[in-house]
Parts: structure tokens; sequence; C-alpha cells
């Protein structure tokens, strides 16, 4: 009867043992695969382009400018948005930010900018084509919102 008892315990001893050896191999990994965000990304329409400039200090810059459409020299910014940034799986957290504009819309000089207030955090699910040139920003977008066709592509520069 002994034997047999340790035969018992040995056995859930050793199924306890390997379960925990599935479970731990099986744990999904939070961690992003190959995601590098940082650097240049642009998109342009018309006379102005929007740009994320993402550091690898997790720090990033948004703004809007204009530029001469052959020198591609920059004419003026119309807006700019610092903050901090943070990456999990799928998603691109955009928090403590600081917005500057215009008070007439127009483009101007990025220091004279004029601080605004503005959103402090945004959110979007992201992802990047095959060559990873090209990054895709999806916008959460309430209901019966006026709000930008998702995706925004921006390419990287």
């Amino acid at each position: 009867m002994m034997k047999k008892t340790i035969n018992l315990i040995s056995t859930v001893g050793l199924l306890t043992i390997v379960l925990l050896t599935v479970v731990s191999a099986c744990k999904k990994d939070t961690a992003p695969q190959n995601v590098n965000i940082v650097g240049k990304w642009a998109q342009s329409q018309f006379k102005a382009a929007n740009n994320y400039e993402f550091k690898s200090d997790l720090t990033f810059k948004y703004y809007t400018l204009a530029t001469d459409s052959v020198t591609k020299k920059v004419l003026g910014y119309g807006s700019k948005t610092e903050g901090k940034y943070s990456i999990i799986n799928d998603s691109l957290k955009l928090y403590a930010m600081v917005s500057y504009s215009t008070p007439d819309g127009s483009f101007t000089t990025e220091d004279k900018l004029q601080k605004i207030n503005g959103a402090d955090k945004s959110g979007f699910r992201f992802s990047f084509n095959d060559k990873k040139d090209q990054l895709s920003l999806f916008f959460k977008c309430p209901l019966n919102a006026d709000c930008v066709p998702s995706p925004v592509v921006y390419n990287k520069q």
C-alpha cells in the first residue's frame, strides 16, 4: 500500500513538472517582435506633409509642414506635437503630449508656433508593410465622428 502511495505521489509530481514546463513554453510573448518604429515617417497630401519622428529614447515629435514641391525645402510649420510613446503588441500609445499651432492656421517658422490646449494622449493600432518602409496607423473613431479615413500610411524617410 505504501509503495502505491509513493508511486502516485511521484506520478503526480512528475505530471506537475511536465505541465508547468508546457505552460511556460506556450506563454505568449508580449514583447513586440522586430518592431523598429524609430526614425522619420512622412505622409504627404497637397502642399503639406504630416510627419512623425520616433526616437530611441521613447519620445516622439509630430508636425505638419508646408514644403516646396520641387526643392522639398520646408516653407513653414502648421502644427507640432511632442511627447512620449510606448508600444505593446500592435498598439502605439502616445502620451504626455504638448501641442503647438498658429492661431489662424497658417504656416510659420517652428519657433513661432504657440502652445495650445490639445489632447495629452492618443493611441492607434499599427502595422508595417513587408519591407518595413511603410507604417500604417489605424485610428479609433467614435460613432458619428468626422474622422480621417483609416489607415493613414506613412513612408519611411
